[in-house]
């Protein structure tokens, strides 16, 4: 038994009771500590009171002037982090506090210096752009501007159309007046045509060479290809005749629409053809084509068929990792059947988007989708691309997420937009990716690069994924591929996102891409498979 020592000891007195030289007794009185005890208990209980009080106020006070002292502190680390995704504020307000005035100053110092680095780096990205692709007499983009839309276009799979414009008075008022005037005329035609296509978003108008010119429509049809030609022939009779140049054998226009059989050497070669014997003829313009084409009602009939019986076919494409070769994702690729054959989807974007059924047909592609993957419980999860149409559409956007949702698949399901609706329509992309990422759902920028410019918005849109325009694989000769490829690719990566590499057939292409960071690949060196349960076992069997 452990015994405790005593803080209070008992008071004893012990006395003998005597009368003369007889003691009677022993008298012995002792008083015990209880009532000490309950007097010192009853004064320690308000003193410890008081004592933890008074901690307790000294504590919080001294945490509130600690904080104080180093509020500078905190936000110098929330400011950081802002930092880390690229997101540049105004500057901290300086402290009262000499020892913490000059830690502030040096840190919004430095937040200064890194704004200046980004938009620094934004504008050279810019600038070499400009240099390299760009034609510094008329502002129209130059032949290897061309050629990378070109390959775009081609492995888009998209129909439309391609001019040759040969503009031989351009030589005779150089020789004539002098290459100044030429140069003024370069100036005025480069807006002009840039002003014709703005009805055509993904069209291209290149200059090739000192009196040729280029133009590339994707998706138009004949009414309007008939329509830009007529425009054209009118803007280049005018500018001849003011001039003071005779009109005819001024200029020649040549015209090739593509067909599926047709590559872009084929293509490229029919259009100059086309020009040459235009020239020769003594004609305006001559089409190298004649092949039938749909009219605008039958377009019209055909994908509203399409849309309303469902014929279409899902397939999908693996990404893989660039680092241990499994798969990321796979992307859906919907084939329409279009006079009794399966053709890819990219075929018909454009006309969907001119009748504004865009919406409409990704909303069947996605409910077939999401079908799949019900059925199919695929092991990695599937990505949709959506046309702009659909992001555009608010009642889309609700419907989207109410389906993800009901079904609890925002794990396997993702979506991507096209970089053209993030320049064309920032706004609107900006309120479809708040609304995915407030739902948990992963998307990503698909043609990422396409349009060569500012890449600031992926500081806004803030995407999962992007995926690099198919050229930057195409273009392993060009040397300045890398020189715009890599501050892209650094910006991306810095604020965490994904970059993939499209359009890769063969494994010597991802040499082009070994100094830069990559989380994945994409192309036809995985090729594309029809959904199924045989697709599915391969599919985890690979993961």
């Amino acid at each position: 038994m452990v015994c405790f020592p005593r803080l209070i000891e008992p008071v004893s007195l012990s006395k003998t009771v005597s009368s003369g030289w007889i003691e009677l007794a022993n008298l012995s009185i002792t008083i015990s500590p209880a009532k000490a005890y309950e007097t010192l208990w009853r004064l320690s209980l308000p003193f410890l009171l008081l004592t933890t009080a008074t901690i307790v106020i000294v504590s919080l006070f001294v945490r509130f002037f600690t904080r104080k002292i180093l509020s500078p502190i905190y936000a110098i680390s929330e400011e950081s982090k802002r930092i880390a995704r690229l997101e540049f504020s105004s500057q901290l307000p300086l402290p009262k506090s000499e020892d913490l005035r000059e830690l502030t100053n040096a840190f919004n110092s430095m937040s200064r210096q890194l704004s200046q680095l980004f938009d620094t780096l934004n504008e050279e990205v810019r600038k070499l752009r400009e240099k390299t692709l760009y034609d510094s007499v008329s502002g129209l983009p130059n032949r290897s501007f061309f050629s990378r839309r070109m390959n775009s276009w081609m492995d888009d799979e998209t129909g439309g159309v391609i001019m040759f414009l040969r503009l031989n008075w351009l030589e005779l008022l150089n020789q004539r007046y002098g290459y100044q005037v030429r140069d003024d005329s370069w100036r005025l035609l480069g807006k002009a045509f840039t002003g014709i296509l703005s009805s055509s978003p993904d069209a291209t108008v290149a200059r090739l060479s000192h009196n040729e010119v280029a133009l590339l429509i994707p998706g138009a049809d004949d009414t309007e290809t008939r329509r830009i030609l007529q425009v054209l022939i009118r803007l280049l009779n005018n500018e001849v005749t003011q001039s003071g140049l005779p009109v005819s054998d001024s200029f020649a226009i040549g015209l090739v629409i593509r067909t599926d059989e047709k590559s872009a050497s084929e293509l490229l070669s029919k259009a100059d053809n086309a020009v040459q014997e235009a020239e020769e003829k003594g004609e305006t313009f001559l089409f190298a084509d004649s092949g039938k084409h749909l009219t605008k009602e039958q377009w019209r009939s055909t994908l509203t068929g399409i849309i309303e019986q469902g014929n279409l076919r899902l397939q999908w494409q693996p990404v893989m990792s660039s680092t241990d070769k499994r798969i990321l994702h796979r992307e859906v690729l919907a084939q329409v059947l279009l006079e009794g054959e399966y053709v890819p989807a990219a075929q018909i974007l454009n006309n969907l988007e001119r009748f504004s059924l865009g919406n409409s047909f990704d909303q069947l592609v996605v409910s077939k989708t999401i079908d799949a993957i019900l059925e199919l419980s695929p092991a990695t999860p599937l990505t949709i691309n959506l046309t702009a149409d659909s992001i555009k559409d608010a009642a889309f956007t609700t419907w989207l997420l109410r389906s993800v949702k009901r079904h609890s698949i925002e794990h396997l399901l993702y979506f991507e937009l096209n970089e053209m609706v993030a320049y064309r329509s920032p706004e609107t992309a900006h309120r479809f990716c708040s609304l995915l990422k407030k739902n948990n759902i992963r998307y990503g920028i698909d043609q990422f690069g396409r349009q060569l410019g500012s890449v600031a918005y992926l500081k806004r849109l803030r995407p999962d994924f992007v995926k690099l325009d198919q050229s930057f694989s195409f273009d392993e000769a060009d040397e300045n591929n890398s020189l715009m490829l890599l501050p892209m690719i650094n910006m991306a990566t810095s604020l965490g996102i994904e970059v993939i590499a499209t359009g890769i057939q063969y494994s010597e292409q991802l040499s082009n891409f070994e100094e830069m960071k990559l989380s994945g690949y994409q192309g036809f060196i995985m090729p594309p498979e029809l959904i199924s349960n045989g697709s599915d076992k391969e599919d985890k069997k690979a993961s």
